[in-house]
């Protein structure tokens, strides 16, 4: 009874430590960690939002769209260096996750630009979107607001 008791609390601080910490989203053989956004300042008229795809399936797939409450313009974007210049340009047919692969949006790479949103991120803070695949269907995924720093990282 002893270790009943003791395996039910230890399943529960691990269910409080992974959504604290962030949760894994699935459709088809997609699956989506590490969705998070810079914290904005009030005046900022553009966010911008990261995460990581892992295809585990045997064909690629396509993220196609994103929408959310809070922005209703998103777009997917690519930054690239272009003649010794770093050049940020939509991603138009979305954006391809070969077979097995993971894909990870980060500062520098690619990213989703959230235009207008009705209020800056704030750290802390989450929100929802909709994720559209050309194959998978659509996911909902949270957002965390991490705080704003250096995008360096």
């Amino acid at each position: 009874m002893k270790y009943s008791v003791f395996a039910l609390i230890v399943l529960a601080c691990s269910l409080v430590i992974d959504y604290a910490m962030g949760s894994d989203f699935k459709t088809g053989k997609i699956v989506v960690t590490d969705s998070w956004v810079w914290a904005m300042v009030s005046t900022a008229k553009v966010g911008s939002g990261y995460l990581e795809f892992h295809n585990n399936g045997n064909t690629a797939d396509r993220l196609i769209a994103v929408r959310s409450d809070i922005s209703k313009r998103i777009e997917i974007h690519v930054m690239q260096m272009e003649n010794n210049v770093m050049q940020m340009r939509r991603l138009t047919d979305g954006l391809e996750i070969p077979a097995h692969k993971t894909i990870s949006l980060r500062p520098s790479g690619y990213h989703i630009m959230f235009f207008n949103p009705s209020a800056p991120f704030i750290e802390g803070e989450s929100f929802k979107a909709t994720l559209e695949f050309e194959k998978a269907g659509q996911i909902n995924v949270i957002f965390y607001v991490k705080a704003l720093k250096n995008n360096a990282e």
